[in-house]
């Protein structure tokens, strides 16, 4: 994929196979302050994100539980992009809830770095999506993990299927 300019998140674009006939897709983040994101081929979704005072210790190295928060937005950006908007499923009562997280912290990753969050779904379950996720600086993997998520009842708080259709996007990625 196209690397990210250090000063203009413009620059970023992302890639889509939907189809498997090699159409490129932006998607829009303003919110986030980034015009779009990088999901190439492979099915890997790329997030880039700058670190902030606020995401470091006193030290100026990134806060280990903020990683996790990293993987969210990649995670939650990742299924926007597959037209699941947070809530996931409104008017379903479903949601998507975190039920395991394996990390392993490698490098710190420094106050104003430019760093890519990845998510790509390594493992579908009838009621599950397993993550393996990301935090990379250029070529270095910084922090690595596996994020587990369940689809429950929001009234009930019990696992539900995966939809047909999520499964089939996901298949197709």
């Amino acid at each position: 994929h196209a690397p990210w300019s250090y000063g203009d998140a413009s620059r970023v674009s992302a890639f889509w196979d939907a189809n498997a006939q090699n159409r490129s897709k932006q998607y829009s983040l303003p919110r986030l302050g980034y015009r779009s994101v990088t999901l190439p081929q492979s099915g890997e979704f790329s997030l880039p994100v700058r670190v902030y005072i606020e995401d470091t210790d006193a030290g100026g190295i990134v806060y280990y539980v903020n990683y996790l928060k990293y993987f969210e937005r990649a995670r939650t950006e990742f299924m926007r992009s597959l037209g699941y908007e947070k809530p996931a499923f409104p008017g379903e009562n479903l949601m998507l809830v975190v039920s395991e997280a394996n990390v392993s912290y490698r490098s710190p990753a420094r106050l104003d770095e430019s760093i890519q969050v990845t998510a790509r779904i390594s493992a579908m379950g009838a009621a599950t999506l397993t993550f393996h996720q990301t935090v990379m600086r250029g070529a270095t993997c910084l922090v690595e993990g596996q994020v587990t998520l369940a689809l429950v009842s929001s009234e009930q708080g019990r696992p539900r299927r995966l939809p047909a259709n999520m499964r089939q996007k996901i298949t197709d990625l």
